[in-house]
C-alpha cells in the first residue's frame, strides 16, 4: 500500500486506513474502510480479505485494485459507496507476503496458517496466529452481510506463468 501523501488522507470522507493488529514478526495488519458519508447502519456491510498466503500476491493486487476503483469518480463506485460499507484487509499475512519463497509459504513465522488454522470457534491457536485473530475480530465486529476472501496465483510453483487470475478455488 502506497503511503498517503504528506498532509494526510486525500479523501477523508470516503476512506479510513488503520492498523487492526500485528503479525507474529510485528508487521502491521492494515484495514481500510470505504463508504460515502451517511448512516452506516442503513447500508449493507461487505468484508473483503486477501493474502492469507504470501505466495498469492495477485490476490492482494486484485483487492487493492478494487480499493482504487471504489475511490474513483466512477458512477457505479459512487453508488456502491452510497449503499455499502466496505471493510478491506488486503494483506492478512504480511510476514508471508514479505517472504513468499520461505519454507513457511502459507504460514506465519510460527508455522500457523491464518487461512486453514480455524475451527468452528475461531482460530485454533490464537496466541500463535494473531493474523487470524485480526480476521476474526473484523468478522465479529462488522457482522457483514457478505464476506469475500480473495485468492491469487501461487508464484513459487515451477512452470506457473499466469500472474493474475480470477476464477474459483478448490476450497
Amino acid at each position: 500500500i502506497t503511503p498517503l501523501p504528506q498532509g494526510g488522507n486525500p479523501k477523508p470522507r470516503l476512506f479510513r486506513l488503520e492498523t487492526v493488529g500485528r503479525s507474529v514478526q510485528g508487521r502491521p495488519l492494515l484495514a481500510a474502510t470505504l463508504t460515502s458519508p451517511g448512516d452506516g447502519a442503513n447500508k449493507e456491510h461487505f468484508l473483503l480479505t486477501a493474502l492469507h498466503a504470501g505466495q498469492e500476491h495477485s490476490g492482494a493486487t486484485g483487492v487493492l485494485r478494487i480499493v482504487k476503483w471504489l475511490l474513483s469518480g466512477d458512477s457505479e463506485a459512487a453508488r456502491a459507496r452510497a449503499t455499502h460499507v466496505f471493510r478491506i484487509l488486503p494483506v492478512v499475512n504480511p510476514d508471508s507476503y514479505a517472504t513468499p519463497d520461505s519454507v513457511t509459504g502459507l504460514a506465519n513465522a510460527l508455522g500457523e496458517d491464518p487461512y486453514t488454522g480455524w475451527s468452528v470457534d475461531g482460530p485454533r491457536n490464537p496466541a500463535r496466529c494473531p493474523e487470524a485473530v485480526a480476521v476474526q475480530q473484523a468478522i465479529d465486529g462488522m457482522q457483514a452481510e457478505v464476506h469475500g476472501d480473495v485468492h491469487g496465483n501461487s508464484l513459487p510453483f515451477e512452470g506457473v506463468y499466469q500472474l493474475e487470475s480470477s476464477g474459483r478455488a478448490y476450497s
